[in-house]
C-alpha cells in the first residue's frame, strides 16, 4: 500500500477492481444518502444563521 500512496512517485497507476452487485448498490445508496444529508445540513445552517451569518462564516473560512 505504501508504494501506491507515496507522494514522491509521479507515475500514474491504474487499478482493476472487481465488486459484487450487492456491494456496489449499497455503496451507491450510502453516497446518495451522504449527499442528501450534506444538502439538508447546509439548508439548516442557512435558515438558522441567515444571510449575515453565512457571509460571516464565508469570511472566516477565507482567512
Amino acid at each position: 500500500m505504501e508504494a501506491f500512496v507515496n507522494p514522491v512517485i509521479n507515475n500514474s497507476c491504474v487499478f482493476e477492481v472487481f465488486t459484487r452487485d450487492i456491494d456496489e448498490n449499497e455503496a451507491l445508496k450510502i453516497m446518495a444518502n451522504v449527499a442528501s444529508m450534506k444538502h439538508q445540513i447546509k439548508e439548516g445552517i442557512k435558515s438558522t444563521v441567515g444571510e449575515k451569518g453565512i457571509k460571516f462564516i464565508r469570511d472566516l473560512i477565507k482567512k
